[in-house]
């Protein structure tokens, strides 16, 4: 498949998304978060019951919500991708629920690893719940105001960046509330299912978010994803596993199976492919880096596929990056 005629199917597989049966619009304020927040959407689907704190949007009768067994509005399959449990909403015992802390950019299985100050911030994941590919966005505005809020949303693929429409994702979307440790803050946690076309076909596919206050771009995440084989991939800096890793291995980036994915059995267990890059090129909010070294190091809770882990020297990858997005 040409790369034009792959932008056509993502083009039409947003429209499908887009422009469900009979779709009419609405405008939903959900007050029961204790902050009074207005959705404007276009769907076939009602606000359906839910738990205290969570709004789920059902199409057609079908529940896209995750499955959150503590209730931390992250879906038991990306805490298992990121090493956090699915059973507690404080992984670590820091005093930092998950979500705040994948909101506020420090780890959350690291006791160490505590967020800083800041009055607002956005982190996001990618995870597979039942073969759909979902992206979480956890959002945190210190003032617990959403007046003058807003979160831009995009995916980069086939060289482009695409800024989403909410129609294209709200219909099959759940905005789930948590506390923040400091009273009056806001944590929104926003889980929705993206059509897997341009991953599946180009092997490649980043998600990005951009927070705005007032207009500004304040803060920004995004998640890089990949293709090992027809393993569904996140690549992540080896910061971002823990300090004890960035320490011990360096500068690097890895690949990881999303949560929720399996990897091969031909795949080492206990080991991670680590690759040193060079940034070749930019454009815009994209970095283009080579691979100039990549081996598997044990030790280490991951998956490396040997073969393809130093095949990759040479190749390159693009990979968003959120400072760019907010001008830094």
């Amino acid at each position: 498949m040409n790369q034009l005629s792959s932008l056509a199917q993502l083009s039409a597989s947003w429209r499908s998304f887009a422009a469900p049966r009979s779709a009419a619009r609405l405008f939903v304020a959900v007050a029961a978060f204790g902050v009074p927040i207005t959705l404007a959407l276009s769907v076939t689907s009602s606000l359906g019951a839910a738990p205290q704190g969570r709004a789920a949007f059902v199409q057609d009768g079908e529940n896209f919500a995750p499955v959150d067994s503590d209730g931390d509005g992250l879906d038991d399959a990306l805490e298992s991708g990121q090493a956090t449990a699915f059973d507690r909403v404080d992984s670590d015992g820091d005093g930092w629920n998950d979500a705040e802390e994948l909101a506020r950019g420090s780890h959350a299985a690291v006791f160490s690893s505590q967020p800083g100050p800041g009055r607002c911030s956005v982190g996001v994941r990618a995870y597979l719940r039942d073969g759909k590919l979902h992206a979480t966005f956890a959002t945190y505005i210190a003032s617990g105001s959403m007046d003058s809020a807003r979160l831009d949303i995009g995916i980069y693929a086939f060289g482009r960046m695409i800024t989403l429409p909410p129609a294209t994702y709200m219909h099959r979307m759940t905005l789930t509330t948590v506390p923040t440790k400091q009273p009056g803050g806001l944590m929104l946690v926003s889980d929705f299912v993206l059509p897997q076309v341009a991953l599946l076909h180009a092997g490649s596919m980043s998600v990005y978010g951009t927070l705005r206050i007032g207009g500004v771009a304040t803060s920004a995440a995004s998640t890089n994803l990949v293709m090992r084989g027809q393993t569904a991939c996140e690549l992540v800096q080896t910061s971002q596993i823990s300090p004890a890793a960035a320490e011990q291995i360096g500068p690097g980036i890895i690949y990881r199976p999303l949560g929720g994915a399996t990897a091969p059995i031909t795949w080492s267990s206990g080991e991670i492919c680590v690759q040193r890059m060079n940034s070749v090129g930019t454009r815009g909010a994209v970095v283009t880096q080579e691979v100039t070294a990549a081996s598997c190091i044990s030790g280490w809770d991951g998956f490396c596929d040997g073969g393809s882990c130093s095949s990759s020297v040479g190749t390159t990858v693009d990979l968003v990056d959120p400072m760019a997005l907010v001008g830094g």
